[in-house]
């Protein structure tokens, strides 16, 4: 994968430092060395990391997927050279709309109200409750999403951010490899168990179409989006932009 790269750049990897942490825990489990090197050094943000089972606990995905990235944002807003923060959602966060525009919905509840649930209630109460909680959303995960928008409104002021909503996501088209791609997760598993003879049928709306994009055209508006958003990093509003086949 790192090839392409190589040749390009050999010492590529003399300019990156990892930053040892954990999204499950408060403050993303960041030292407090890191946090001064982060808030010292770091232009850009790209909050990406998540987690993606639909069937993940409602605790856990509010964790990783809510209370992470607000607890990013407090650092983002911290950090004194911060030229843009794009908050990578999923155009399937309000699945539970007949149109999804390009705006912040109202969710059923806060991002702040659901986290001081998870922190103070008993995981028991909460999973015998999750299909009450969840609503009209279909699973923990693009709940929780849908719940993290909230938390990029309502703890964003005055910093320069973005949120971006890919659609399902698939190999890549070109870039760094012609059709890269490193799990067999939903659409790419339907073609490889199709492809593969295992997969001989599949209960499916065939009047319905498959929202997919290729990885690295994803990358490449995420890109494209930090750079407008340094641009206009004077604007109050965020932008959103819902990126779909």
């Amino acid at each position: 994968v790192f090839s392409p790269l190589s040749k390009i750049f050999p010492k590529f990897q003399h300019k990156i430092s990892i930053i040892k942490g954990e999204i499950s825990l408060p403050d993303l489990g960041i030292s407090a060395d890191d946090k001064v090197k982060i808030l010292e050094k770091v232009n850009v943000i790209y909050n990406i990391a998540a987690t993606v089972r639909f069937d993940e606990k409602i605790t856990t995905a509010t964790k990783i997927n809510i209370r992470a990235t607000r607890d990013l944002l407090k650092i983002a807003g911290q950090c004194k050279h911060l030229e843009s923060f794009i908050h990578v959602s999923t155009a399937y966060t309000n699945c539970n709309q007949e149109e999804i525009h390009e705006i912040f919905y109202k969710p059923p509840i806060t991002a702040d109200e659901l986290i001081e649930m998870v922190e103070t209630m008993p995981e028991e109460v909460l999973l015998t409750k999750t299909r009450e909680i969840l609503g009209d959303w279909p699973n923990t995960y693009t709940f929780t999403k849908a719940i993290a928008e909230n938390a990029v409104k309502e703890h964003s002021k005055n910093l320069p951010v973005c949120l971006i909503r890919p659609a399902i996501v698939i190999a890549t088209y070109k870039e760094p490899l012609r059709s890269w791609i490193d799990n067999l997760y939903g659409a790419t598993g339907i073609v490889v168990g199709a492809g593969t003879g295992l997969l001989k049928t599949l209960h499916c709306d065939k009047k319905k179409s498959a929202e997919v994009v290729p990885g690295d055209y994803v990358i490449n508006s995420m890109i494209a989006a930090s750079y407008k958003t340094a641009m206009d990093k004077n604007k109050e509003e965020v932008n959103i932009y819902n990126y779909v086949s």
